[in-house]
């Protein structure tokens, strides 16, 4: 259960970032709430799984951005599992305004042997202009989320515990790209800065 934060003219990035037709299946939405949401109700012994990937680039002078992750479990046995990963990247010099929202809750109710796992990381980064993330960069970012999609696809193999190791290491791996391949359309200039988990609401 997890959260990470911070152009006048907009990045060449495009909407969808992906390149699932190339080399890579995972696909990032621009949307700018990107949320993931497992829930099982009535079914005994089911499990689910819920993933939600965001890139988004915002040049206006608000930035609020909202990554979410809830699981719900209230049938016998069930099993339900969300994550929420979002990247934001700041275009604007200095925003007036800057109040994204992360928040994962997991919450079992009125059930035997269920159990609920939620966990959004969210990375809000900024340069104080317009910037870009490397090629090297992408392809990293890719890899994260080809991470990402396999836990999804392999997640009944995994614990909870286990699966809270991997997404914390590819958010790791996330706060790694973003301090070295996030530069300057123009030379020169600090290094990117950015808050890590600014503030995350749990729910058990």
């Amino acid at each position: 259960m997890t959260k990470l934060r911070l152009k006048i003219a907009v990045l060449a990035l495009a909407a969808v970032f992906s390149l699932g037709a190339v080399a890579y299946g995972a696909t990032f939405t621009s949307a700018k709430t990107n949320s993931a949401t497992a829930e099982l109700l009535s079914t005994p012994n089911a499990s689910l799984f819920d993933l939600a990937l965001g890139f988004r680039e915002n040049a206006t002078d608000t930035i609020d951005e909202t990554n979410a992750a809830f699981a719900h479990s209230t049938c016998d046995g069930c099993r339900t599992v969300a994550i929420a990963f979002q990247v934001v990247i700041v275009q604007s010099a200095s925003p007036s305004q800057i109040t994204p929202t992360n928040v994962a809750v997991a919450l079992n109710e009125n059930c035997t042997g269920c159990s609920s796992l939620a966990l959004a990381h969210q990375f809000v980064v900024g340069r104080g202009g317009p910037a870009r993330i490397t090629s090297d960069g992408r392809k990293r970012l890719f890899a994260v989320g080809d991470d990402l999609l396999a836990i999804e696809r392999n997640y009944q193999a995994l614990t909870d515990a286990e699966i809270q190791s991997r997404v914390d290491a590819d958010a790791a791996k996330v706060r790694s790209i973003l301090s070295t391949e996030l530069v300057p359309l123009h030379s020169g200039g600090p290094k990117p800065g950015f808050e890590d988990d600014r503030s995350i609401d749990r729910g058990v």
